[in-house]
């Protein structure tokens, strides 16, 4: 079984016509590298093209291991896939350097799908444009221009979601020992960036149908306190408590307190942005406080807050 599968993994990254990055994605996923994360969504579906059979192989994915694969693999894609190793622990490396670590997974992924490319590579110059562009469009457009590169915009962030929507990003926290502010607001920025959608009575868990996670008012943070990075596995079920502090407007400017306008139920993520699961939007989505729908500023209970905001535990 094991040489099958390896033979059927070469098979399909030397196989022209299903595309040199969707390859290169393959070959990521076969080292356990952060490509696992989207073997069910995109190999698993793919696979089914490398024959003119119209049943799909069968895949344990317990085989795909190095041995299994390198045993099948050329000389050129076996160094392909080293060098990938070691620029991807290189980017780990200096985006954790940067303060920057919520976005490795980008960055790792942008370069695992260029890497043909990107020889030789400035961990310091590619990850610096990570920190400085203001959006993703915008990284890309700087990306493209930087090293050379012919990045679809569109065609990434389908890529980039699914990824995403695998697993809970391990970069987001700062504290797992802790439920705090700081990353209740990167746990509720990862979901907007992830495209999660809205269903009731969801806290964050990965739907079949949908292909993406979902949460509801009150799930986006439920989600959060549930959630257990150390075994990534969301705990027993709790109830979103929460304590009003003030009026909107008074709002200190600390990332992870919440916004509540009566029924619905927001997380401030900074700059003056508020990110909630929305019922009408039928997602979860960001914008400005200055919107005005908001009423009172709250804090969360379960989540441990700085000195300075008082009731939070």
């Amino acid at each position: 079984m094991a040489a099958k599968i390896a033979k059927i993994l070469a098979a399909f990254v030397d196989k022209k016509k299903l595309g040199k990055k969707l390859g290169i994605l393959v070959l990521s996923i076969a080292f356990g590298l952060i490509f696992l994360l989207v073997l069910p969504v995109v190999v698993m579906k793919s696979l089914g093209n490398i024959s003119g059979d119209s049943a799909k192989p069968s895949i344990n994915k317990a085989q795909l291991t190095e041995s299994n694969i390198k045993a099948h693999m050329s000389d050129s894609n076996r160094e392909l896939v080293e060098r990938m190793e070691r620029d991807g622990l290189a980017i780990e490396n200096k985006m954790a350097e940067l303060g920057i670590k919520e976005q490795t997974v980008k960055a790792q992924l942008i370069y695992m799908t260029e890497a043909e490319k990107l020889t030789d590579l400035d961990a310091d110059a590619y990850c610096n444009l990570f920190k400085y562009t203001t959006d993703d469009r915008s990284l890309i457009d700087s990306l493209n221009q930087n090293f050379g590169l012919n990045i679809d915009y569109e065609e990434f962030m389908h890529v980039y979601t699914l990824t995403m929507n695998a697993h809970i990003n391990e970069y987001l926290f700062s504290d797992e020992a802790t439920k705090n502010a700081a990353d209740l607001a990167a746990w509720a920025d990862n979901a907007f960036v992830s495209g999660w959608k809205y269903r009731k009575d969801c806290y964050g868990e990965k739907i079949k149908e949908e292909l993406v996670r979902c949460a509801d008012e009150s799930g986006l943070i439920e989600g959060y306190l549930r959630y257990e990075p150390d075994n990534k596995k969301f705990g027993e079920r709790s109830v979103v408590g929460y304590t009003i502090k003030g009026d909107a407007s008074a709002k200190p400017e600390v990332k992870g307190i919440g916004l509540y306008d009566g029924e619905q139920f927001g997380i401030y993520v900074g700059n003056d942005k508020v990110v909630y699961a929305s019922k009408d939007k039928g997602c979860v989505i960001k914008e400005s406080v200055s919107v005005g729908h908001w009423t009172k500023w709250i804090t969360y209970d379960g989540v441990k807050y700085p000195s300075e905001i008082q009731g939070g535990r």
